[in-house]
């Protein structure tokens, strides 16, 4: 009796600790950054080292940079990493202050620290900042799995033609209305550097709340319980824009849901393919170019076949990147009901 407790005891203790440990391995991201405040004078010859951490095996990446080409001119790229078989650059193609970085190795990579070195010549003659931009390719990214890396990039500056400036680092947390970022400010005079931006959460009114649970702002679509025609709580959400109920406790494609199998970048467009299913009247797309898809950076298109498995997004922004997702939908005695959101999924056009 005494050894079957001592057993039970072990396994618990061991399963708390697996979970502990899978869950880490979730939050863990990798992240790629430019290295902030190199300075260099006119016509100098500046190293900028494009840092990565978090990396927990990557076997190959499509790097995008971009920079100011009236204040900077691109001279050479070469690898950080001490792996990997194959590494390229397009700079010789350089026109417009972009630029991709191309790596692949036959097995997954581990190293954090320097992924690449980029070489810049100063052009500029002004005591100022030049910004240097990072973005990436999904389905050139990947592991040793063939499985995507998602990466978070962070942009970052070179100073230019003064060493007098020392800078502090604050980071703003986004509220229910006003986006966050991280402000890089000189601690002796006016110049700063604002990037990452992150999108405001916006209000949370769960269950019918009267009010705000983050702010206290007050819910426009709050019902008194007297007047729900369900009965009690609410259970039913509206879909503003199309005026159709969009998930209730007899929503017939509840557990219809529908996943983004693949996204391929195209010039200034997005190849969308997904999961098909059955018994449906349609599909719903959104795109965004915040992972937060707020109102004001999304779009939506509808699929009105359940037959199609793939749709291709037109007139998007060139080497930008968006996050796409997806969802079912049936009309019945004309209501249409949504299941859920698939994933999200990003990608940077060409």
């Amino acid at each position: 009796m005494k050894l079957n407790k001592i057993i039970s005891v072990f396994l618990a203790i061991s399963l708390l600790f697996s979970s502990a440990l899978f869950t880490y391995a979730q939050e863990t991201k990798t992240e790629v950054s430019v290295q902030n405040g190199v300075v260099g004078f006119k016509d100098e010859v500046i190293t900028v080292p494009v840092n990565i951490s978090g990396n927990e095996g990557i076997m190959g990446y499509k790097i995008g940079v971009e920079y100011d080409p009236g204040k900077l001119e691109i001279k050479s790229v070469s690898n950080g990493l001490s792996g990997g078989s194959n590494f390229n650059d397009s700079i010789s193609n350089t026109t417009n202050g972009s630029f991709f970085v191309v790596w692949n190795s036959t097995e997954n990579v581990n190293e954090n620290g320097i992924l690449f070195n980029i070489e810049f010549k100063v052009l500029s003659t002004q005591d100022e900042i030049s910004e240097i931009k990072l973005f990436y390719s999904q389905p050139d990214t990947f592991d040793e799995a063939f499985k995507d890396v998602e990466l978070v990039c962070h942009n970052g500056f070179a100073v230019l033609n003064s060493n007098a400036h020392s800078f502090s680092k604050s980071v703003v947390e986004p509220s229910c209305t006003e986006d966050g970022y991280t402000i890089y400010k000189c601690n002796e005079c006016d110049l700063f550097y604002k990037t990452d931006s992150v999108s405001a959460k916006g209000h949370q009114f769960s269950n019918n709340a009267k009010t705000c649970s983050a702010c206290g702002a007050l819910n426009p679509n709050y019902k008194e319980p007297g007047n729900n025609p369900s009965g009690s709580g609410s259970s039913t959400q509206t879909d503003t824009k199309n005026k159709n109920t969009s998930a209730d406790s007899k929503n017939p494609v509840a557990d219809k849901k529908t996943t983004v199998k693949k996204l391929t970048r195209k010039k200034k467009a997005i190849l969308v393919k997904w999961k098909k299913v059955s018994g449906i009247t349609g599909y719903q797309l959104q795109y965004s170019t915040k992972k937060s898809f707020s109102k004001k950076t999304s779009k939506k298109i509808n699929i009105k076949s359940a037959k199609k498995s793939k749709y291709t997004i037109k007139k998007l922004k060139r080497n930008k990147k968006y996050f796409v997702r997806i969802r079912t939908y049936k009309t019945v005695k004309g209501k249409k009901y949504y299941s859920k959101w698939s994933k999200a999924k990003p990608v940077t056009t060409k």
